[in-house]
């Protein structure tokens, strides 16, 4: 829905494919800093206790499989620099005190997620 309403702000001489995977990698880093500030449970921890699952479930599951059979792809270094970097794994491990090194790793790690991504769904 975020990419939705930021539609307006695209610029469309530029990629889409990267500027929507920002705004995905921000939500989701997003959702768990929150998460982690409440030490809630992740939503795929809590089960439904009616049984009823929604649009919304559905559309959350089809997209958490798809991320993590993109970053089964990687190699396991690469895996844990995206990981370390949009999910802060490590709560040591924050972007902006990052290494020379560690932002280098994350860089192509990036890259060859967003040629991962490419490769499994597709995308411009």
């Amino acid at each position: 829905m975020k990419i939705f309403s930021r539609a307006a702000q695209y610029d469309a001489t530029r990629p889409v494919l990267p500027w929507a995977l920002t705004i995905s990698a921000w939500e989701c880093r997003t959702l768990m800093q929150k998460r982690r500030r409440r030490r809630e449970a992740p939503n795929s921890a809590v089960p439904d206790p009616s049984g009823n699952v929604t649009d919304d479930d559905l559309a959350q599951r089809e997209i958490t499989a798809g991320i993590e059979a993109a970053l089964n792809h990687l190699s396991a270094a690469d895996r844990a620099a995206m990981l370390t970097a949009f999910w802060q794994i490590d709560d040591n491990a924050g972007l902006a005190t990052a290494t020379a090194a560690e932002r280098k790793r994350r860089q192509r790690a990036l890259e060859r997620l967003r040629v991962i991504w490419r490769n499994l769904y597709g995308g411009t």
